[in-house]
């Protein structure tokens, strides 16, 4: 299950499990406002897999899929085929993208507040790969082979991680990724340095439960970028397959949640 939370408008979204559907909440009055996901068009994507509200924008909801679709949504727009349906209304979308292959599950979507970015959708895919889409130009579509055709005009650039992703997280103010690896540490990455390289510097690589007694040991990648923990605090976790990931919203800190139940927090200043 995946939930996101709207500050302004006391909304809550949610997405998961095998459904395509996502319901909007209204946390104020307690009540179910929309639920998206009745089209003809939803019927072609998969479960949804990450829920993110824009910064800028309290009704632009931005979804994941399992297939590698993302999706923009207004909440305040009923949705064609499902008028009359729902109480609330529904939701219609504003703009579908397949800029991720057919059968890589999107982890992590963020509408951006950075700089000359801001408005612009970052996401990020099973297969390390991320991308920085402007929603003001067409999407790329689905071809046959299984990939996808991103538009010039939508697609501002991409990422590869070079590694596959078990989750990952991306910073709505900052230009930064983190993303769990196949050997389970967590890597942090800048989005905006050396783009045409086609891979983002790793600025820090966090390694958990790797010393004999099975304390938590941080690494370094760069010089000067230190991960710094501040605060252990344990928490039970029931059947947690992988790790989770969450931004401050406006401070470089980073947690993280592991499966033996220890949630830590990490400064990610430059000490």
């Amino acid at each position: 299950m995946c939930v996101a939370w709207e500050q302004r408008e006391r909304l809550v979204a949610v997405g998961g499990g095998d459904g395509r559907t996502v319901r909007i909440w209204d946390a104020e009055v307690e009540r179910r406002k929309a639920d998206f996901g009745g089209s003809a068009e939803d019927a072609q994507t998969s479960y949804v897999s990450c829920l993110s509200f824009s910064p800028t924008n309290p009704f632009l909801l931005a979804a994941g899929y399992g297939d590698g679709c993302t999706r923009l949504f207004d909440t305040r727009a009923p949705a064609a085929g499902d008028r009359g349906r729902q109480a609330g209304g529904g939701g219609s979308a504003v703009q579908t993208f397949w800029e991720h292959e057919r059968h890589e599950r999107v982890l992590a979507v963020q509408m951006q507040d950075t700089g000359g970015y801001v408005g612009h959708m970052v996401s990020g895919s099973s297969d390390g790969k991320i991308k920085v889409v402007d929603p003001r130009g067409p999407a790329g579509r689905p071809t046959g082979g299984g990939g996808a055709t991103a538009a010039p005009e939508s697609l501002r650039f991409s990422f590869d991680l070079h590694s596959p992703a078990a989750g990952m997280v991306i910073h709505r103010r900052a230009f930064v990724a983190a993303a769990w690896t196949a050997s389970q540490h967590v890597a942090v990455h800048h989005l905006l340095m050396q783009q045409e390289a086609g891979q983002p510097p790793q600025l820090n690589v966090i390694k958990h439960h790797e010393g004999l007694l099975g304390g938590d040991k941080m690494g370094a990648m760069g010089e000067g970028r230190k991960v710094n923990p501040f605060s252990h605090i344990h928490i039970p976790i029931v059947h947690a397959l992988s790790g989770c990931l969450a931004f401050h919203p406006h401070l470089l800190k980073l947690a993280t949640g592991t499966a033996d139940g220890t949630v830590s927090i990490y400064n990610l200043r430059k000490t």
